[in-house]
């Protein structure tokens, strides 16, 4: 009697490079969704931290030139209410550049926010120039 040779069905060589195969796929496949989360996360705060800034920026525009001044720090933080993983500070300088011969016209505002995320510190400064309008110049 002749033995015949089943060719039907898998080996366990297919079904373990099949197996591994799959296992390096959801491995790669997981890595890219953490990776996309963290950066989904970091450009969130990103947002937040610019448009505390922006904001702040903005605040110092509706205010007269005389108030903008270096006790506006908490004014605006308390305002804003800023998160507590937010830091604000707010920094009022006389614009030192080519009309910095005139008395008091030009204020420079800095706007610095700092956050943290996951242990790190991330820092955004934007600044503003503050000038006095024409009518206050004369007050």
């Amino acid at each position: 009697m002749k033995i015949k040779n089943n060719q039907k069905g898998y080996s366990l060589i297919d079904v373990t490079v099949a197996i591994l195969v799959i296992t390096i796929f959801t491995g790669i496949i997981a890595s890219l969704f953490v990776q996309i989360s963290y950066n989904s996360s970091m450009i969130q705060l990103q947002s937040v931290a610019y448009n505390y800034a922006i904001r702040a920026l903005e605040l110092t525009d509706r205010l007269p030139y005389k108030q903008v001044d270096e006790t506006l720090n908490e004014t605006i933080k308390d305002t804003l209410q800023i998160a507590e993983n937010f830091d604000m500070q707010i920094q009022v300088t006389n614009y030192k550049g080519e009309y910095s011969a005139k008395k008091d016209l030009i204020k420079t505002v800095n706007v610095t926010v700092t956050y943290s995320f996951q242990n790190e510190k991330f820092t955004i400064n934007l600044a503003k120039l503050k000038i006095r309008e024409p009518q206050e110049s004369l007050i």
